[in-house]
């Protein structure tokens, strides 16, 4: 079912990403809710193979790296929305699930400047070695001097 419905998805960066390169299907949805969630497919489970993404080789490796767990060895993308029970809200859902996911693993994170520690944080881990120290002492038995 990669048939269009709308617009292309916008990622933050400004990519667009196709929807041909979506492939949805509908399922039936797990859990209870009696003969409705038996016998119609509302949840909808959305594969989009990750190599496929109009990114650069940069992102597709960062997004692989990322996203791993997520990703199955024949390099999809899996997303699986049960939340609602009508199938168009689920196609949404996942559809948002999907560009979520893309947009946080391609956020670069700022590199961290090494930094001294401060004097304050410096005499508190002072202060909490000789408490420790204190403690140690007053385990030992009286009149032994180490």
């Amino acid at each position: 079912m990669s048939e269009e419905l709308g617009p292309p998805l916008t990622l933050a960066n400004g990519t667009v990403v196709p929807r041909r390169l979506l492939r949805m299907s509908a399922v039936t949805a797990p859990g209870p809710g009696g003969q409705h969630v038996n016998r119609s497919n509302t949840a909808v489970e959305l594969r989009i193979t990750v190599a496929e993404l109009p990114l650069s080789a940069g992102q597709l490796a960062q997004l692989r790296e990322r996203l791993s767990a997520r990703i199955t060895k024949s390099g999809e993308l899996r997303i699986e929305a049960s939340d609602h029970r009508s199938q168009w809200r689920n196609r949404r859902t996942a559809e948002h699930r999907l560009i979520a996911l893309i947009d946080a693993a391609l956020v670069t994170l700022p590199e961290r400047s090494a930094t001294k520690p401060s004097r304050s944080a410096l005499a508190r881990r002072r202060a909490d070695r000789e408490r420790a120290q204190a403690n140690r002492a007053q385990r030992r038995p009286p009149g032994r001097d180490d």
